[in-house]
């Protein structure tokens, strides 16, 4: 279950960066081809990647994704046995929500993977 849960995660973590990439150059593309010089429309372009996916259809898909990850790591017998676990939620959990240095003591306590 945890493992299922992992996958997708990591699915949704991965279609959002596709999304963005494809939002991003699309419209750097488009202002570039229109005579913009190259940094501000690629800036604008990564702007309207970031709000395109701040409105997409599930409303809230970080806090989902979020939900998934941690629905992952409660079902989890034995993190240091699912690895998948560890890499598509609890280190992105721990990069969004713990200091540094707790970061830091959590990736010296877990195994490398």
């Amino acid at each position: 279950m945890c493992s299922a849960l992992a996958a997708v995660a990591h699915a949704m973590k991965a279609g959002e960066d596709l999304a963005k990439s494809a939002v991003t150059e699309g419209v750097t593309a488009a202002l570039t081809a229109c005579g913009m010089p190259r940094l501000p429309a690629r800036l604008a372009g990564r702007a309207a990647a970031d709000k395109l996916i701040s409105l997409m259809t599930a409303g809230h898909w970080e806090a989902v994704r979020r939900a998934v990850q941690l629905l992952a790591v409660a079902a989890c017998p034995d993190v240091t046995e699912h690895p998948e676990v560890e890499n598509y939620c609890v280190r992105p959990l721990a990069s969004d929500v713990l200091s540094s240095a707790i970061q830091e003591e959590l990736a010296e306590a877990l195994p490398v993977g």
